[in-house]
This record gives structure tokens, C-alpha cells and sequence, in this order.
């Protein structure tokens, strides 16, 4: 062994120590990771050079009359080597960290690695899954409803009482985990609509993709505002909405309006009474002269009164039989003449009296007989009979 250690052994120990390093690394075997035992070797380097520096190694090659300059340009290129080793050493160490194997965690339906629980399918499969929650493409919740769009039935839209309508919803896939074709929409609340609790969404949906769903509805009998809460549930039984915490319904609602009322039929008006007052208890006629009279046109007043106000027609009708000479000859009269009638407008419990004129009405010598009033209330297409009397008539000859 030599008396000095120079430079010179020192170089060649650490070339030694590089071009073995293979051999060393078996060695430490128990080491996994390559660019660990990379590191550790031009660590053991670097402490090398400092302990030989600390131990005063000489670094001439051992001759006496060595050059000073030479000796510090040695241990100036020892040091940059070193540096050089140290600076590799350390940006590999930064550069090659090692990949940190994913940590199992609990998906939301409970105990699922990072794997979907029903299709074992993972992100990188080459497309969703086979059931329950499906592929993870990217950070966020795995199972997230986002923008819910109404297609059928706006909010606040009007209804009739117990009318049928089909409520569609475009629901978009805003979680990181596909739907496949069993989810469901399922009702979490608030009115029922005498119609399915839950319905299927059908297809399969990818993470960012949308789907609609249609339900029926019956709108509820009696008038108000209604709303019906939704969420949908994965195939494994979650139940998830949208927010920040998956966790917000989304609805449908209505108003339900009053049923139009039924035009109830106007009831007919009670019939009236209309009194007759004849002013007298029998019509007496007398002749201008002794018998036979001459032909006059008689004339007669009355007064009608009725409980309401009405449109009202009137006739009269004479009959008559000659009573001296002979009892054989009758007569006929009617006012107005033919089968007309007389208009009259008779106001609630306002006396109105009434002429009545029998003109060219044989009338001579000594007759009697009746005379009958009827009265009718007009309407617009017809005529309702409201009562008539009938009051004795007698016509005498003058002196």
C-alpha cells in the first residue's frame, strides 16, 4: 500500500466506482426503483471526494518536482466533475420520480374501486361500460346530472283539470362515468300525477352526452300550482342529481286551472198573474132609439194589472143572440177584427187600461150574450196563454 494517497489513486478509484456501477447496483438489489440506485451511487461519489478533501489527500503525483499549477488544475477538474456528478444526480432524481400507483377509493355507490363496479370497465377500455356506473374519463363526480332542458310542458304551463300529457326532458350526462340503458328516473317528491313513479332512460350515455325521457302525466282534479320532483337512480340503486352535490331534483310544473263552468240554463221566469177588472159586473148597451136600433160599433174599458213586467197581446170576442123579435139570428164580433191581437206593454203592478172597439158588429133591437178577453205573453218566436174572462153583455132599445 503506498504512503501517500495522491490525486492520481483518488481519480482512480472513481473511475472505478463509475464504470462498475452496474455491478454495484446488483448489489443493491433491494432497491426497486433504477434511477434510485442511480442517484445513490454518484451520491457515495460525491462524499468520497468531499472525505478526501476533509483528510488532507495530496493531490501531486508523488515526484518532487511537480508544477503547483498542475497540482490545482487537477483539483480544479475533480471538482467540477464532482459538481457535474452531484447536478446529474440530482435533476435525475427530480425527473424520474415514480409513477404513484392509483389509491383504491370508494365510488358513491359504495365500495367500488376505480373500476365500475357492475361492467369492470375502466378509463382507456375503449368505450364506456356494460352496467352500472361505467368508464371515469376525467376528474368530478362520477355520477352528475347536468343541464336539464324542457322539451314538453314548460314550467308554470297551464292545464285543465284531469287532462292527460306526455312531460319530456332532455337530461344531459354531466359526470365522468357513463349511464348505461338501465338508469332510471325515478319521482323524489312532491305531487303525484296519477301516472309511473319511474321510467327508464333507455340508451346508453356517455360522460357529456344527453338523453330524453318521456313520462306521463294526469293533471290533478281540482285547481292549483303543482310540482313533481325527479332524480335519476344508476343501475346499482344510486340516486343523484345535479349540483355541487349531485344532490338538487329536477321537476315539472304546472297550474292547474279552474274547470269553465258549465252554462247553466236560465230559468223561465215565473208566470204572471195579470188581473182583469172589468169595471163593471155586467155590459149594458143602450140602443139610440126605440127598436129596431140602428147598427153601432160598442165600446168597452177595461184595466189589466200584472206581477211583472211583460210583453202582452190581447183579442176580444162577442158573441151575441137577438132576443126580440125573433130569437134566431146570433152574431160574432171580434177587436181586433180577424185574428189579430192587441200589443201592449204591461209593467209590474201598474194598472193599464185598454179600449176595446167591435167595429162593424150587428148589433140592433134587443140582444145579450158575452164578451170574452184572453192574454198572452208575447215572446220573441212565440206566445204563452196567460189567462182570459168573460163578462155578460146586454143591449136594450132606447125610448
Amino acid at each position: 500500500m503506498p504512503d501517500r494517497f495522491t490525486a492520481q489513486d483518488f481519480v482512480a478509484l472513481i473511475n472505478y466506482i463509475t464504470y462498475n456501477k452496474n455491478t454495484i447496483i446488483l448489489i443493491m438489489s433491494s432497491w426497486q426503483e433504477v434511477h434510485v440506485k442511480h442517484l445513490i451511487i454518484r451520491i457515495i461519489l460525491l462524499m468520497l471526494f468531499a472525505t478526501a478533501l476533509a483528510c488532507g489527500v495530496s493531490f501531486d503525483d508523488g515526484s518532487s518536482g511537480s508544477d503547483d499549477s498542475d497540482t490545482r488544475e487537477l483539483q480544479l477538474q475533480l471538482t467540477q466533475q464532482s459538481l457535474q456528478m452531484t447536478q446529474a444526480a440530482l435533476s435525475t432524481g427530480q425527473n424520474q420520480q415514480p409513477a404513484i400507483p392509483p389509491v383504491s377509493s370508494e365510488s358513491q355507490t359504495g365500495g367500488s374501486s376505480s373500476q365500475s363496479q357492475t361492467g369492470g370497465s375502466t378509463a382507456g377500455d375503449g368505450g364506456g361500460n356494460t352496467g352500472g356506473q361505467g368508464a371515469q374519463a376525467g376528474t368530478g363526480p362520477c355520477l352528475l346530472l347536468g343541464q336539464v332542458r324542457d322539451i314538453t310542458i314548460p314550467d308554470g304551463m297551464e292545464i285543465e283539470s284531469n287532462q292527460w300529457q306526455n312531460k319530456t326532458w332532455e337530461l344531459t350526462n354531466a359526470g365522468t362515468c357513463a349511464w348505461d340503458a338501465n338508469f332510471v328516473i325515478t319521482q323524489a317528491g312532491g305531487a303525484f300525477f296519477n301516472s309511473v313513479s319511474e321510467r327508464e332512460i333507455g340508451k346508453s350515455v356517455p360522460p357529456g352526452g344527453s338523453v330524453q325521457v318521456t313520462v306521463p302525466i294526469v293533471s290533478p282534479a281540482d285547481p292549483g300550482n303543482y310540482t313533481a320532483y325527479w332524480k335519476v337512480r344508476s343501475s346499482s340503486g344510486q340516486l343523484f342529481g345535479y349540483g355541487e352535490n349531485a344532490d338538487l331534483p329536477f321537476w315539472v310544473r304546472i297550474v292547474v286551472n279552474a274547470p269553465p263552468e258549465e252554462p247553466q240554463p236560465q230559468p223561465l221566469p215565473e208566470e204572471p198573474e195579470v188581473a182583469i177588472n172589468w169595471n163593471a159586473s155586467k155590459i149594458t148597451w143602450i140602443g139610440l132609439g126605440r127598436c129596431p136600433t140602428p147598427i153601432f160599433d160598442p165600446t168597452l174599458t177595461i184595466t189589466l194589472t200584472s206581477t211583472r213586467d211583460m210583453t202582452s197581446t190581447l183579442s176580444f170576442r162577442l158573441d151575441g143572440r137577438q132576443m126580440y123579435p125573433t130569437s134566431q139570428k146570433t152574431i160574432v164580433c171580434s177587436c181586433p177584427p180577424g185574428n189579430n191581437r192587441l200589443l201592449r206593454e204591461l209593467k209590474a203592478n201598474q194598472p193599464l187600461a185598454i179600449n176595446a172597439v167591435f167595429q162593424n158588429c150587428d148589433i140592433s133591437n134587443y140582444m145579450e150574450g158575452t164578451i170574452t178577453i184572453y192574454v198572452y205573453e208575447k215572446f220573441t218566436f212565440s206566445e204563452s196563454k196567460i189567462t182570459e174572462s168573460t163578462l155578460p153583455f146586454e143591449h136594450t132599445c132606447g125610448k
